[in-house]
């Protein structure tokens, strides 16, 4: 029978908002430099399935997170990866709601605090990367030889 531990499924799950996150950030970019709402319609869309799967891979984060501070010197790297994970998400939760009236469109003053936001929401997402891969190669954190 086919099982997955929690440690592979929030290792699995990492993957979708880095992605979806990173990629409908530069949609938006581009749809507003070139105006063009199909673009920017794309990053709305790309920004709500990232925020799903940053959601999954925050809690799932949080239920083997005892497993990692475990491993002697992760710890504080741990406590880093858990903040950043809860702040992105809570971020991009901000920037759906920020993008709900317009969606498809992205203009003037929210287009410009849209974008400054994604810039820091995307350096976070890539710190969350490099945060959690320090944790794997570094401390082994869900590996089965540590």
């Amino acid at each position: 029978m086919f099982s997955i531990t929690l440690e592979e499924m929030h290792a699995s799950m990492v993957h979708v908002p880095i992605a979806f996150l990173s990629v409908g950030y530069l949609f938006d970019l581009a749809g507003v430099l070139r105006r063009n709402d199909v673009l920017t319609l794309m990053g709305f869309y790309s920004l709500v399935i990232g925020w799903l799967g940053a959601t999954v891979a925050v809690a799932t984060g949080l239920l083997v997170r005892e497993n990692a501070e475990a491993i002697p010197g992760a710890d504080v790297l741990v406590r880093w990866h858990q903040l950043n994970g809860i702040g992105l998400t809570a971020l991009f939760g901000l920037l759906i709601l920020l993008r709900l009236p317009q969606k498809g469109r992205l203009s003037g003053s929210i287009a410009r605090v849209y974008l400054v936001l994604g810039v820091v929401g995307t350096a976070m997402v890539l710190w969350q990367g490099y945060l959690g891969g320090r944790m794997v190669y570094e401390y082994g954190a869900g590996t089965i030889q540590r």
